[in-house]
């Protein structure tokens, strides 16, 4: 429903299964328009995430309705869609286009707080109840490199055709 915001001259690609050579990965959104081409990762997780951004595993803490609280472990969305953009990026490249591909982690549930230490200028993560808006200022005005109308077409004919 956010990315239905987006202009008209993006493409919004959803739950692509795309495999390289042996190599497969679940991405839940690939968008390419004019400002780039863009790979999200969004979780819809109530209460706080926490850890060092760099770790493989993070604590996802909610606090339940006795009071006490739940801590439990979840693989690093910021490493796993790291990994989505190095496949995208060699898919791309065997069909000579070298574009950058921005990766954002979006935490869609309005209840989502994110506490992560060592977070750095290519880590995009947006989360709580302003956070959609923010992740639609990202690409709308993310000046990477721009994208004509051949390009994308063609860039989404590649990503189209390299998925299950």
């Amino acid at each position: 429903e956010l990315l239905s915001r987006l202009p008209k001259d993006f493409y919004v690609i959803t739950d692509v299964e795309l495999v390289i050579g042996q190599k497969t990965a679940q991405i839940d959104y690939i968008i390419i328009g004019p400002t780039g081409i863009f790979i999200i990762e969004a979780k819809n997780l109530k209460g706080t995430i926490s850890g060092n951004a760099k770790d493989e595993m993070l604590l996802k803490t909610k606090l339940l309705k006795d009071g006490s609280s739940d801590t439990k472990q979840i693989y690093n969305p910021l490493l796993q869609v790291s990994t989505h953009g190095r496949l995208l990026s060699k898919l791309l490249f065997k069909h000579k286009y070298y574009n950058e591909i921005a990766t954002c982690v979006y935490f869609s549930h309005p209840a989502s707080e994110v506490k992560l230490t060592d977070l750095n200028a290519e880590n995009n993560v947006f989360y709580g109840g302003l956070g959609g808006d923010k992740l639609l200022h990202y690409i709308l005005g993310y000046t990477g490199h721009g994208l004509s109308k051949p390009k994308i077409k063609k860039l989404k004919k590649i990503v189209f055709f390299s998925c299950r």
